[in-house]
């Protein structure tokens, strides 16, 4: 259950945020290619603005995945079987 709620947390904290980010530099790349050129510095400032969160943003991933490597680590577990004494008849009621 942590190994999932650590997934969890990785994805809404870096991983949809990193994808938002890549899909919005794509788009701002596209403006880009059809921009004037009196227009392009501040298009090209947020891309580059944008590629600075990214690799924020994929440490942070980073940092997750240790974590849940960490957590996903086997429990060694050890198991003893006993033979029960017989159990003792039932009375019934005449």
């Amino acid at each position: 259950m942590q190994v999932a709620l650590l997934n969890r947390e990785r994805n809404d904290k870096a991983v949809r945020p990193l994808r938002d980010a890549w899909g919005r530099i794509k788009g701002l790349r596209k403006q880009l290619d059809t921009a004037k050129p009196e227009t392009r510095e501040p298009i090209e400032k947020e891309i580059a603005d944008l590629i600075a969160g990214t690799k924020d943003l994929i440490a942070l991933g980073r940092q997750h995945e240790e974590r849940l490597h960490a957590t996903a680590v086997p429990v060694a577990r050890h198991y003893e079987v006993r033979l029960l004494p017989p159990a003792e008849p039932k009375k019934t009621k005449k």
